[in-house]
């Protein structure tokens, strides 16, 4: 018996559509606005990150800064981007992060800031 053979997702196609949202304005900005929250939640001094690899306070303005050169380079073709499930998925898996983060700083709240802590 021959099994059907399946061809690969094609270019900018989720494998498992149901699990793939569609991406648009609303999800980028939403994205954006929980990684400038996390900014401004790691720039707390009380906080006192240290600047060694991964850094956050790096890592989260380039995200975003990758973001909107992103959707710059398509700002012609938009429809292209919120349609490419790939790009979707990586905003919800940014977003998703962003507010594990946020939720930890808020369920911590002053053990974020002891060094030895469980919660850091």
């Amino acid at each position: 018996m021959a099994t059907p053979s399946r061809s690969p997702p094609s270019r900018g196609q989720c494998p498992i559509e149901r699990e793939c949202p569609r991406a648009d304005r609303r999800a980028l900005e939403k994205s954006h606005k929980q990684l400038q929250k996390l900014v401004k939640l790691c720039q707390n001094p009380r906080l006192q990150l240290k600047n060694s690899p991964p850094y956050l306070l790096e890592i989260l303005p380039d995200t975003c800064s990758l973001l909107k050169l992103i959707v710059s380079n398509y700002e012609s073709k938009l429809e292209l981007l919120w349609d490419n499930s790939y790009f979707s998925v990586c905003l919800q898996n940014l977003a998703n992060k962003s507010n594990q983060a946020i939720q930890l700083f808020k369920q911590a709240r002053e053990r974020m800031f002891e060094e030895s802590s469980d919660a850091r």
